[in-house]
């Protein structure tokens, strides 16, 4: 009896029972299941490697920005997520809290495209600056953020007498 639950489950197997669909029927299930669920999608990036659908709930508090990436891989059974958390403070101010993007999926561009769709919405609800900061958490990997940052046009302050942050991040809208 384990011997048969054990192959129902194993790699092999589980490969062939999850991913009956293409990836296009894939996408087209997980937009319909993500619309269904109460979500906005966002935008839909199709690459050669995967398609990213970048979507945030339909009830979402304006005050309170959760935006998450559901990655759909060419060749892979996993569906796997990054997200990006930002907020309105009480000045009425656009913070980047956290992009979160784990495991073998880092340096991929799910970052990138979380991070264009924040300035998209910042640009869409009329702010025209968007703060944050770099945490002393992330200290072991502060050349890659600085790279990463710089890249989408934000500006590094650093600050050596804050104890929480190694730098305070800027984005200005370029005037047009």
């Amino acid at each position: 009896m384990f011997d048969e639950i054990y192959r129902l489950f194993s790699s092999e197997d589980t490969e062939k029972t999850i991913r009956r669909r293409s990836r296009q029927e894939e996408v087209k299930f997980q937009i319909n299941d993500l619309k269904t669920s109460g979500n906005h999608i966002r935008k839909i990036v199709k690459r050669e490697e995967d398609t990213v659908i970048i979507f945030n709930r339909d009830d979402m508090d304006p005050d309170f920005i959760l935006f998450k990436a559901l990655i759909i891989p060419e060749e892979r059974v996993s569906i796997e997520r990054a997200h990006l958390h930002a907020y309105q403070d009480e000045n009425g101010k656009l913070i980047l809290a956290d992009i979160g993007v784990f495991g073998e999926i880092i340096n991929k561009g799910y970052g990138s495209l979380l991070l264009n769709c924040l300035k998209e919405y910042a640009i869409d609800n009329k702010f025209k600056v968007i703060e944050g900061w770099i945490s002393r958490i992330d200290e072991d990997h502060i050349e890659r953020l600085e790279k990463f940052y710089k890249k989408h046009e934000f500006d590094l302050i650093y600050n050596s007498e804050r104890q929480m942050n190694m730098a305070d991040l800027v984005w200005r809208k370029k005037d047009t």
